[in-house]
């Protein structure tokens, strides 16, 4: 029978734990036709990820506004009034932060992939070449494994739980 490791506490945890941050990476497979690649996906703090997210939320335009009787003026797309995401306006809106949803993605991937292996060391560059050279999934994958390295997997997961 396997005995089970005990858990570290104190000065061996901090010492165990030295320099992991900075070690943690992972591959993840990108197969397209008879290309298979491998791309190194690193841990980067939160920080880094909503730098990011800020950069693009100040990019995304307004929700247009839209009365409605007994209810009054709301934006749309609206989570708690989800009826009325059929709206013309809503839709027109999703239509154009699709684009910008999408460079996010990309962007936030070139964050995650080891230095060496990016395509050029300009992000935004190195960003417009992976939206070029992988499909959005690939991408979607590589954030994926970013966001469980960076520990944002089970946050979520938590948060789901609670909901």
């Amino acid at each position: 029978m396997a005995k089970e490791k005990k858990a570290l506490t104190g000065t061996d945890l901090w010492e165990a734990l030295d320099g992991k941050k900075e070690s943690v990476q992972e591959v993840v497979e990108v197969r397209f036709g008879d290309v298979i690649g491998e791309i190194t996906v690193v841990f980067r703090d939160a920080d880094e990820i909503q730098k990011i997210e800020a950069e693009y939320m100040e990019k995304m335009p307004k929700k247009p506004k839209v009365d409605f009787k007994g209810i009054g003026r709301i934006e749309v797309p609206n989570d708690e009034y989800p009826q009325f995401n059929d709206h013309k306006l809503a839709k027109e809106w999703e239509e154009e932060v699709e684009p910008l949803r999408k460079e996010k993605i990309y962007r936030t991937a070139v964050e995650f992939i080891h230095a060496d292996e990016l395509p050029c060391e300009d992000k935004n560059e190195a960003a417009e070449t992976l939206s070029k050279r992988l499909r959005f999934m690939d991408a979607v994958k590589i954030v994926n494994k970013g966001m469980e390295l960076a520990g944002f997997d089970r946050q979520l997961d938590e948060a789901r739980k609670n909901s």
